[in-house]
């Protein structure tokens, strides 16, 4: 790569270090995983409305894997992507400010914005145990519908 090629790729890494950048990112992703989550309560609350409007729309997601796949993919990277970014803004708070302040004042800041550092692992946590349950069938194998048991 010669030096002239290489300055903007420079420059985009440089972008990307900034606080900002990383900030507007962990928006960004929490916007996109709020949105998914809204719509799967959305989805999952057709309970409600019988087991033929549920089961319609389980079909039609399983009718649809290119876009069930694409929501998949675009979450993944969300949550990659939110993770880094969180743990890379944690590390720099750390190097603003190696030492604590001797009288703490939260004045500024709620329950939610101080307890994001434990809620979002058991988020994540819940998460992991959702899809190992619920889409891969491995916490609960032994599992059977009972549309499918005989009567």
């Amino acid at each position: 790569m010669s030096p002239a090629s290489a300055a903007p790729a420079r420059r985009a890494l440089r972008f990307f270090e900034a606080t900002i950048v990383k900030k507007a990112v962990m928006a960004v992703t929490g916007l996109v995983l709020f949105a998914f989550v809204t719509g799967h309560l959305i989805g999952n609350l057709q309970v409600f409305l019988g087991p033929d409007r549920l089961n319609a729309y389980a079909a039609f997601l399983k009718s649809n894997l290119e876009i069930l796949w694409g929501v998949r993919t675009i979450l993944l990277v969300c949550v990659v992507a939110h993770i880094v970014v969180t743990i890379q803004l944690a590390q720099l708070k750390t190097q603003a400010r190696p030492v604590s302040y001797a009288k703490k004042d939260n004045a500024h800041s709620s329950v939610a914005s101080r307890t994001m550092y434990y809620t979002g692992p058991m988020i994540a946590a819940f998460v992991v145990y959702h899809l190992l349950h619920l889409t891969l069938g491995t916490v609960h194998p032994d599992f059977r519908s009972t549309r499918s048991m005989p009567t």
